[in-house]
């Protein structure tokens, strides 16, 4: 679990590449060492491009934003899973 952002408990990266399958897990923290970085197995593409990491900072404004509403967390958590691949969302809870 992270310490800035207690409600982001995983984060997994993937290669988008065709075939490939690389993914690792990390941290919210570290997911930003990753941008403009290629597959460490096929060497395509970047893990993190421009748009994923505009859309990670989203998702880490309203991880603090809920945190400032709710710092107890007392209120019912759901779940995000966020796919820049494919440009889906989808939201638990």
């Amino acid at each position: 679990m992270s310490k800035e952002h207690p409600d982001i408990t995983k984060m997994t990266l993937v290669c988008d590449h065709s075939g490939c399958g690389w993914t690792q897990d990390t941290s919210p923290e570290d997911a930003s060492e990753w941008h403009k970085k290629p597959c460490p197995k096929c060497e395509n593409g970047e893990i993190i491009d421009d748009d994923d990491l505009a859309q990670l900072n989203m998702v880490l404004c309203l991880s603090l934003f809920q945190q400032a509403i709710d710092p107890e967390g007392k209120l019912e958590r759901g779940s995000l899973k966020l796919d820049t691949a494919t440009n889906s969302v989808e939201i638990k809870g």
